[in-house]
């Protein structure tokens, strides 16, 4: 696996290479949209290319920046390498690793530039492409060749809900209670399978599927956008209610949502007879547990810390992966006190497979599509974190499938989606689809689901997986 990261930054093509993450992780290409340096200067001016690389904080080690010709301080050209320059000087702090590539066009006033800030010049010919094509083919020349995937799965159509729809067409979760299987749509309506046929149920969540958890014969689902988020319990007979908060533990009026709670819902763990859920958003950063009136209730010991992702682990504790200051950490709960564990990069989804627990993350920036993603998975055993993958792509879950452990992510640079295998005690590449997929398993039979259809006709899927 690579701790480092070369950050190489153009607002021209890099010959040979893709904007993106390539090697695993070595070398990240970014390509920057002179365009929209083209308007008039304002102080937040190129603080959307440092949001691209936000997920790079710890690795970036070094950088290579092309700088152009350029007429005036306004010249959009200028204005994009200067704030390529900052973004890497903020992960960088020792200049000599940051090196300036410039073509002759006013060589010598980009040499005295670059000597001025301790910053090393390469001579390039215009337009840097081929140069730093080079650059990065020779880094990567010392790394192992990426792997190819080991399978040819086959995707086959079982299910193709009828109505269409501009955009977030896609079935996004999956759970099963007592052999019944549950579909979350991006939209909210929820679809189940029971006895061979998919059926929508009656319920409709209002901000999406965030998550959906098994629970004493019934399914917990929550939702959640931004201020807030509602959590709601289907039974198997098709019947359900929503679970709402005590007074003054909910959004305030003005958000209109008196029955939801604060932030969005990420996560449900049953510790024992307390029942937990949490989540964030804008209106707070809580765990909430259910009292015995049926309502949810802050934890006395909340950490007020906003949670994306929760579990309940086979040795009757609850771990929680949690945010603090923007660094996601795994907690471990008791039923009386959080412990912090580790880091976990931009921990999502956690899996509990042979005694070890598994966390998914994908580093990437914090605007869709990103010019990077990275892939990590990160193992949670006798109270030790360790990130046992990291590599091109994303990890956004888990399944098992005949007694083995996968992983699934899609990349935010393409959204193409890879599954990996936990093989021999080494992560191995199975599978590549190009479109966004989640995945789920059953009975050993493999469902995944996502869209089909042209734009603005999209229509939700859910595939079976042969030959995986």
């Amino acid at each position: 696996m690579n701790d480092k990261t070369t950050l190489v930054m153009s607002y021209n093509e890099v010959e040979g290479f893709k904007p993106g993450s390539h090697g695993n992780g070595r070398v990240v290409i970014m390509k920057i949209n002179k365009a929209d340096f083209e308007k008039p200067v304002d102080e937040n001016e190129g603080f959307g290319v440092y949001f691209q690389t936000w997920g790079l904080c710890k690795r970036i080690e070094d950088a290579y920046i092309y700088i152009g010709d350029y007429e005036s301080e306004n010249d959009p050209r200028l204005k994009a390498f200067m704030a390529m320059l900052k973004t890497a000087s903020a992960h960088i702090k020792d200049r000599s690793k940051i090196t300036l590539v410039g073509c002759n066009c006013e060589g010598e006033r980009k040499r005295a530039f670059a000597k001025s800030g301790g910053c090393p010049y390469i001579n390039c010919e215009c337009g840097g492409k081929k140069t730093l094509g080079r650059i990065v083919k020779d880094i990567l020349a010392t790394l192992p060749k990426e792997p190819e995937p080991v399978a040819k799965p086959v995707l086959k159509e079982e299910f193709v809900t009828p109505d269409t729809m501009e955009y977030g067409n896609a079935f996004v979760k999956f759970a099963s209670v007592n052999g019944v299987i549950f579909a979350g749509r991006y939209d909210g309506l929820i679809f189940a399978k029971n006895n061979g046929h998919w059926e929508k149920t009656g319920l409709k969540l209002k901000q999406g599927v965030n998550v959906m958890v098994p629970d004493k014969n019934s399914l917990l689902l929550g939702d959640g956008s931004c201020c807030s988020g509602a959590t709601w319990r289907l039974n198997l007979n098709g019947s359900f209610e929503q679970i709402v908060a005590i007074d003054g533990q909910h959004p305030d009026g003005k958000h209109d949502c008196k029955t939801d709670l604060n932030g969005n819902i990420y996560g449900f763990a049953r510790l024992g007879d307390e029942l937990l859920v949490g989540g964030g958003g804008c209106c707070g950063t809580h765990i909430y547990r259910l009292n015995k009136d049926g309502k949810w209730e802050y934890l006395p010991n909340d950490p007020e810390k906003y949670v994306t992702a929760m579990v309940a682990a086979s040795d009757d504790k609850v771990y929680v992966v949690m945010m603090d200051s923007s660094v996601r950490y795994i907690y471990c709960y008791n039923g009386q006190k959080f412990e912090r564990l580790g880091y976990v990069g931009q921990g999502r989804g956690i899996f509990e497979h042979q005694g070890a627990l598994y966390v998914a993350s994908t580093d990437s920036g914090m605007m869709y599509p990103t010019s990077f993603s990275n892939g990590c998975i990160y193992k949670v055993e006798g109270g030790q974190v360790k990130r046992v993958y990291q590599g091109n792509g994303g990890i956004d879950g888990f399944f098992t499938h005949k007694n083995q452990l996968y992983a699934f992510g899609a990349s935010h640079v393409d959204w193409s989606t890879q599954v990996l295998k936990l093989a021999d005690g080494e992560w191995q590449l199975v599978a590549k689809f190009e479109q966004n997929l989640e995945f789920f398993c059953h009975n050993d039979i493999v469902y995944a689901g996502g869209e089909i259809g042209k734009e603005k006709e999209k229509k939700a899927v859910i595939y079976n997986v042969e030959n995986l």
